[in-house]
This record gives C-alpha cells, sequence and structure tokens, in this order.
C-alpha cells in the first residue's frame, strides 16, 4: 500500500497574483473515472474543473499551459481521516461520560458535548487538511504551449 503518492496533471493557469497561482485542471474522476479521494466529492462540482493553488515560482501568465506534479494521500487514509477522527472524538466523549456518571451518560448535555467533539474532530481534520497542503503544495514541473 502506497501511503502518499505523485501524480502529475496537466493543466491551465486560471489566476496569477503576487505570490500564488491557481491552475484549473479536469478532476481525474471526471475525465478518467478515477476516484482518488473515494468520497465522490469532485462530480459535486458545478463547473466540473478542480483549481490548484500553487506559489509563484516563475514568471507565469494567465492562459498558460502547466504541468503540475501534486502529492495524493492513499484513499485508505483519507476516509479515515474525515470520516474516522470526528467519530472517535465522539465516542470519546461519550465514553468518559459513561465512565465519570453513568447515569447522565444518556443525557442531552452528554449528547451535546458528544456532538461539539463530533464538530471538534471535523476542525482537527480541517487542520490536518491545511498542513498537509503546506507540507506538499503542488509544484509546477514543465511549461506547455501558450494558448494566447
Amino acid at each position: 500500500m502506497e501511503i502518499l503518492k505523485q501524480v502529475k496533471t496537466n493543466g491551465i493557469i486560471w489566476r496569477v497574483s503576487k505570490n500564488q497561482i491557481s491552475v484549473l485542471i479536469d478532476p481525474d474522476c471526471l475525465s478518467k473515472k478515477e476516484c482518488h479521494g473515494g468520497c465522490s466529492a469532485c462530480s459535486s462540482q458545478p463547473q466540473k474543473k478542480l483549481i490548484l493553488k500553487t506559489k509563484n515560482q516563475q514568471n507565469l501568465f494567465e492562459g498558460q499551459r502547466v504541468t503540475i506534479k501534486r502529492h495524493m494521500p492513499d484513499e485508505a487514509i483519507v476516509a479515515f481521516i474525515v470520516f474516522g477522527i470526528p467519530i472517535l472524538f465522539s465516542i470519546i466523549t461519550l465514553c468518559i461520560w459513561h465512565s465519570i456518571s453513568p447515569q447522565q451518560a444518556e443525557s442531552p448535555i452528554a449528547y451535546i458535548s458528544a456532538s461539539a467533539a463530533l464538530i471538534a474532530g471535523f476542525g482537527v481534520v480541517g487542520f490536518i487538511d491545511a498542513m498537509f497542503r503546506n507540507l506538499y503544495p503542488p509544484v509546477i514541473t514543465s511549461l506547455q504551449e501558450n494558448l494566447r
């Protein structure tokens, strides 16, 4: 099982700012029917395009074709992080309620705290996602022909 794989994708520069560029690509799950995340999120996008943001490394301009190298985690790891961490937080909270005060383990405050733990788990998932994007940002590996 490969934990982290490198994927090369072709795209078109959509927006250029001082220190960041946005590249428009076709998600693999739409063009090749291969879903890397297992969550079907790309199929819900109305524009059927995926926008990657990366640091501006060179003199690039809008409309230019580029090849991007990005890192994709394994689908099982993504599923565990997205679904497992929030559920785990909620279950741990309910177990703590049951061990501290078994008679109040089914009270409204216990369910509210378990719901808050579930929401906090999604916050942790967001933090992990931001950390992963900072550690492994997409990188432009080559330039292709100009569309202008």
